[in-house]
Parts: C-alpha cells; sequence; structure tokens
C-alpha cells in the first residue's frame, strides 16, 4: 500500500513539474486604453468585460520592405475576431504603412484601432504567417 501511494505521488508531482507554463509577463487579457499585442491565432480578453480579439489572419503585408526602395509605402490587411456574449464578427482592417495608429474599427462600443504589425518585412526574407503580431488599442465609444 505504501509503494502505491508513493507512486501516484511521485506521478502527480512529475506531472505538475511538466505542465508548461505561461511565459513571465505573458497574458491573455489586455486592458482599456493600453496599447497590447497579440499572435496570429492567439486570443485575448478584455479585463472587466466579456470582450474577446482573436487575430485570425493575414492576407496581405505588402509594405515596402527595409532595405529597398518602393514607389507606394504599401500596405498590411489583416482579419480580426472580435465577440461579446451573444454577437461574433470578423473585422477586416486595410491600414497602409503610413495610417498606422490612425485606422480603427467600431463594434459594441468599443473602438479597435491598429498601432503597427511585426515584424516588418525585410529585403530577401520571407515571413511566415504564424510570426505576426499585430499591436492593438482598444477603447470606449
Amino acid at each position: 500500500m505504501k509503494n502505491i501511494s508513493f507512486i501516484l505521488v511521485t506521478m502527480a508531482v512529475l506531472t505538475w513539474s511538466c505542465t508548461p507554463k505561461p511565459q513571465q509577463g505573458e497574458s491573455n487579457h489586455f486592458r482599456l486604453g493600453s496599447n497590447f499585442k497579440i499572435k496570429m491565432f492567439q486570443t485575448m480578453k478584455l479585463v472587466g468585460s466579456d470582450l474577446k480579439l482573436t487575430f485570425t489572419g493575414l492576407p496581405e503585408d505588402s509594405r515596402c520592405p527595409e532595405g529597398t526602395t518602393c514607389i507606394w509605402g504599401g500596405q498590411i490587411r489583416a482579419f480580426v475576431e472580435a465577440a461579446v456574449t451573444g454577437e461574433k464578427r470578423s473585422i477586416e482592417f486595410k491600414v497602409e504603412k503610413h495610417k498606422m495608429g490612425k485606422v480603427s474599427k467600431r463594434f459594441q462600443g468599443y473602438e479597435i484601432k491598429v498601432m503597427n504589425v511585426l515584424p516588418y518585412p525585410k529585403a530577401e526574407e520571407k515571413t511566415p504567417k504564424g510570426d505576426y503580431v499585430m499591436e492593438l488599442l482598444v477603447t470606449k465609444v
């Protein structure tokens, strides 16, 4: 009987110690009026609200890559799914390079603004879709 108890306790400790823990400082929550970063396919929840945002896609990143000369600065086209109890909507953002921080969309009394999209493209390098991060700002309307 003592052997079984010892084995169960040992297994519980090993299981607990091997469970992945969030990175220090990493959270799935954001605050109203503060910039936050959201990774591709990550869902973030507004503290004190049921508003959830998910970065669902980036079908276009035509920003002029670093190390090149372009006639047009380019743009990003990104999708964010916004949800509150009872409603869910896919929101498309088209943001030209020089308009970062100036383009926003409204959803259920909130204004969602794209502050930046990272990483910025570099000449001769293709960024995997899963590496993109959006910096957003959400305020109450």
